[in-house]
């Protein structure tokens, strides 16, 4: 028997049936949404969830149509205006990401989500300052919100505040223990202060957190060279090589610590595998992005 047997044929049953199956038969809940979407008063939000069915398949398009015709139906919900700047804010369109993230506040000033994202827009448009007087008024309304310390911890990076960074990334972890990046940025932040074996161990919690994560690993070549580790360096950057040989950083590093260690041979090998990436296509949105937006 299916979700839908158990439950009369109501809007609002129906609606329940559609929430109960987002992960479960994602393109059910979408046909129920729409349906509902049709004939009841429920539209607006069952057009925003559509667009969260949608965007978490990819749809993008269709995605943000349907949060735009949520917000047609009902121009103060504030959750849809926050999911439509998540959205926009995702795809670079950061002018119009700020203004749908406004709109949430305005609606709902104490809705925290929206007000994390605002500060990852502000921080990404360099105003760390404004930023960081947003994500302090996340974390205060919700210590246990690691996303925003996480973000509080970036933007006063971008500051150079990095102690009050590394406090953030802390806190961060406190509230999630598992927060990979968190643990990579506390890393950054410890580096940054010159507390190199402490970087080591943020460092490797990441790597450990995602082992197949290229970011850590190769931070953590670094840290171990500049804390005097050579062979600790080379270690790490050859794993980092090994599992994603396309990055230039972990060849450009790994280049200078064989030097170091007087691998003449090895070292030209590794630079000639800088030569060999430089040459090649970039693709769009290279870089990895460590911000943690709000739903």
């Amino acid at each position: 028997m299916s979700l839908e047997d158990l439950f009369p044929d109501a809007p609002g049953s129906r609606f329940a049936i559609a929430f109960a199956l987002h992960d479960v038969d994602p393109g059910r809940a979408l046909e129920i949404y729409t349906s509902i979407a049709d004939d009841d008063r429920a539209k607006a939000v069952c057009l925003r969830n559509a667009g969260v069915i949608h965007e978490a398949q990819g749809r993008l398009d269709e995605a943000e149509a349907a949060y735009r015709a949520s917000l047609e139906r009902s121009p103060r919900y504030a959750q849809a205006w926050n999911s439509l700047g998540k959205l926009l804010l995702d795809r670079s369109r950061l002018a119009d990401a700020e203004a749908a993230f406004r709109k949430a506040l305005a609606e709902a000033p104490d809705y925290v989500p929206a007000r994390n994202n605002l500060g990852i827009v502000l921080r990404r448009t360099d105003r760390a300052a404004e930023a960081t007087l947003e994500l302090r008024a996340v974390t205060t309304a919700r210590p246990d919100y690691a996303r925003g310390h996480y973000n509080l911890g970036n933007a006063l990076m971008t500051q150079r505040d990095f102690a009050g960074a590394e406090a953030a990334f802390r806190a961060a972890l406190r509230a999630e223990p598992a927060y990979q990046r968190a643990a990579n940025n506390l890393g950054n932040a410890l580096k940054s202060l010159d507390r190199f074996a402490e970087a080591i161990d943020a460092y490797a919690l990441a790597a450990r957190l995602a082992p197949k994560d290229v970011v850590p690993r190769h931070n953590l070549g670094v840290a171990r060279r500049l804390a005097g580790d050579l062979e600790g360096a080379e270690r790490e950057l050859l794993e980092a090589a090994r599992l994603d040989p396309n990055v230039e950083p972990v060849w450009t590093e790994l280049a200078e610590v064989q030097e170091l260690r007087g691998e003449t041979a090895s070292a030209a090998a590794s630079r000639q595998r800088v030569e060999e990436i430089r040459l090649r296509p970039k693709p769009g949105n290279a870089t990895p992005r460590f911000e943690e937006s709000g739903k």
